[in-house]
């Protein structure tokens, strides 16, 4: 019976009670940035020469180099979208829920 009492009690007092919200604003963490983009060497050769017009091109070591370097530039943008977007979808607020110290007191004192 005393159990049924307590209870009976404890629902009572937890609806009057005041909840106090705070929220925080964390520091954002940022998260490593990915890592520099070395460019390899490439050399244009000029082919042709028409008066005003120029003809340009690559062998195949330099056509390769190219390739790699668009390559990793792409590379490296993605990653730098991923980034971003992990940036701005993290929410840097904190929401914390007290119980307002005087109901709380109150309730305490009821016990002892």
């Amino acid at each position: 019976m005393k159990f049924y009492y307590i209870s009976f009690l404890c629902l009572i007092l937890t609806g009057c009670s005041t909840v106090i919200t705070h929220t925080v604003r964390l520091q954002p963490v940022m998260p490593n940035l990915p890592s520099k983009v070395v460019l390899k060497p490439v050399t244009w050769q000029v082919v042709s020469l028409n008066g005003t017009n120029a003809i340009f091109g690559l062998d195949s070591k330099n056509y390769e180099n190219l390739s790699r370097n668009l390559s990793d530039i792409t590379a490296y943008i993605e990653k730098l979208r991923y980034t971003i977007h992990s940036i701005e979808t993290t929410n840097f607020t904190y929401t914390t829920n007290t119980i307002n110290s005087n109901t709380n007191r109150w309730f305490k004192s009821l016990f002892n």
